[in-house]
Formats: structure tokens, sequence, C-alpha cells
């Protein structure tokens, strides 16, 4: 398939604007906007990243060419599950419980690999659903988007009082940050966009005018969100995001861009990925102030994937030869 360079440069953007976010770099350079992007307005990334991811699977599930996309997906997952292994496997409780959280926490994900086991459960669940006609496919991804900002929205804004074991559970970030309730609906609809092919078929202008009222949307529930929820809340799943997230993907999808010097798809996968573990090793020199951090993760983030690239070219040259060898002494 033909790359769109101007998707990856949107793909690293927004693996940069996680990182930042992250290192609570935005706070340095303005608290405002901290707490606008903490409420809403910086929310959109996870659900781009997962139109994009679905927008690509489509033909691939089309032609049948899926599984080796879900092993891929699984097999990144497991190994970015066992590089975090050691930020998580030591506060584990002891006894049953800990063998609970053990299994909770690789069904759900670490910090931000929870995005990987969504993925994966998003695709299985449009694997087995993929015989399904589009407006059934619309009708639950619908109801599964809607009853994930339901829960969410009863997290952040509270009753009084002390909550039951019930409530606590239901209003935990893990009750509407997952697979079912907010990666399907948007891998979903990346799906369905390129089953449909609704890029080609909107206007330019009809994209133009819903970027505007998106992000007009998304800033006035973000301001919204500021003045009614505690500092602390956090909130995944935007209601605007429903139309911001598509607009943007829709957006840079038509942008030509000329094919890139850098690998910009994978070094936003690297940073993505790799960014908690640049910003530990950057908590084992003296304080920084966050910007710097933010800035210095994002860099050493990049040098580590292109590193990691560098090893995989040289196994592969290597395997490569060897092959050559032995087929030249099979003649």
């Amino acid at each position: 398939m033909p790359r769109h360079h101007a998707l990856d440069a949107l793909k690293l953007l927004l693996a940069v604007l996680v990182t930042l976010f992250h290192a609570q770099a935005l706070a340095a350079i303005s608290p405002e906007l901290a707490l606008l992007a903490d409420k809403g307005f910086g929310r959109i990334v996870v659900p781009v990243f997962l139109l994009i991811n679905g927008y690509f699977f489509q033909p691939q599930l089309a032609r049948g060419a899926h599984r080796a996309w879900l092993t891929w997906v699984a097999a990144l997952y497991g190994l970015c599950m066992v590089l975090y292994l050691p930020f998580w496997l030591g506060g584990l409780p002891a006894g049953p419980m800990g063998a609970a959280v053990f299994v909770g926490r690789w069904l759900l994900g670490f910090a931000h690999l929870w995005y990987l086991a969504g993925l994966l459960l998003a695709a299985l669940l449009l694997v087995a659903l993929r015989r399904w006609p589009a407006r059934r496919l619309v009708a639950l991804a619908s109801g599964l988007w809607l009853a994930g900002v339901v829960l969410q929205y009863a997290a952040a804004y509270q009753w009084a009082g002390e909550a039951s074991l019930a409530a606590r559970m239901l209003t935990s970030v893990h009750s509407y940050r997952n697979g079912l309730l907010l990666s399907f609906p948007y891998f979903c609809m990346g799906y369905l966009l390129r089953a449909h092919r609704v890029p080609e078929r909107l206007p330019g202008g009809v994209v133009a005018a819903l970027f505007g009222l998106a992000l007009v949307g998304l800033l006035g529930e973000a301001m919204i969100n500021v003045r009614l929820t505690p500092a602390a809340t956090q909130i995944d799943n935007p209601l605007f995001a429903l139309v911001a997230a598509p607009v943007v993907f829709l957006a840079a999808l038509r942008l030509p861009m000329q094919a890139p010097a850098l690998p910009l798809s994978a070094l936003a996968i690297g940073i993505y990925l790799l960014h908690p573990l640049a910003l530990w090793l950057l908590h084992l020199w003296p304080p920084l102030d966050a910007l710097t951090e933010g800035l210095g993760a994002i860099v050493i983030s990049a040098m580590l994937t292109q590193a990691l690239m560098a090893a995989r070219d040289g196994w592969l040259a290597q395997r490569a030869g060897a092959y050559r060898s032995d087929s030249i002494k099979s003649m």
C-alpha cells in the first residue's frame, strides 16, 4: 500500500504531544493550556490513532491478511509488557489478590500500554463481526461509545459522600478507557471510512467546516470540565472527540506531502511506546524542569527507536546473507 506521509507526520506530532503531556511539560508552558488538554482538548490523540489503525486494517481484513497484523500487534504488546515489567511487578499485593492484579494488568495493559491491549481487542471483535452490515456495526459502535462517555462523566461528576465498591469500580478509569468502550468505536469508524470510501466522497469544504466546528466544540467542552470537575479528574473520551478525531484524520489524509528523509511512522510508534522509559532514565539525573524533561524524553525515545531499527536491519541483512550462502552451497 502507498504511504500517506501526512498521516505519518500527524502520528509523529501526536506522539510528541503525548510525551509532553505525560512529562507535565504543558503546565510549564501554560497551566491553563495544561488543564484544557487534560480535561478534553488534548484527548483526541488516542481516537485519531485508532482511526488510522482501523482505516489501514480494512484492506487487510478484506483480503484475509489480518492474521499477520494481529500477530504483530500481540507480539509488540507482549514485548512492551515484558520491557515494563520491573515498573509494576514489584508493587503487586501478596496472595490471590496479587495474582488477580497480575492477570488484570496483562489484560488491560500497564500505563500507556492499555492502547495496544485495547487495539488488539477492537481488532479481534471486528474480525468476529466482519460479516455484519455497516448499519449494525455503526449501531453497535455508537452504543458502546455512548456507554463509555456516560460512565466517564459519571466518574468525573461524582455524587457527594463515600461511594460504594460497585460505584468505585464502575467509575474507575478502566471501566470506560478500554478496548470495548473506547478503542472499538473509533477503530470501527476508521474501518468503515475506508470500506465505504468516505474520504473520496466527502467534499473538502465539508471537512473544513466540520474541522472548525469540532475544535470549537471540543474547546468549549474542555472549558466546562475545567470549571466543574476537580483538578485531578481525567477525561479520556470527550464528547466532541467523536467529530474532532475523524475530521483531523480526514484533513491530514487530504494533505499532499513528499516522502520524508526519516521514517516518521516508526519514530511515532517508538516515541509513544518508549517515552515512559526515557522519562524514567531522565529521573536518574539531577532534577530537570518539565519542559526540558519532555523534550529530552522525545530525543531519547527517538534515538532508542533508531538504534532498534538499525539492529533489526542488521539482523535481517545477516539472515539474508546466510540464506544466500546456504543456497550457493546447495547448488
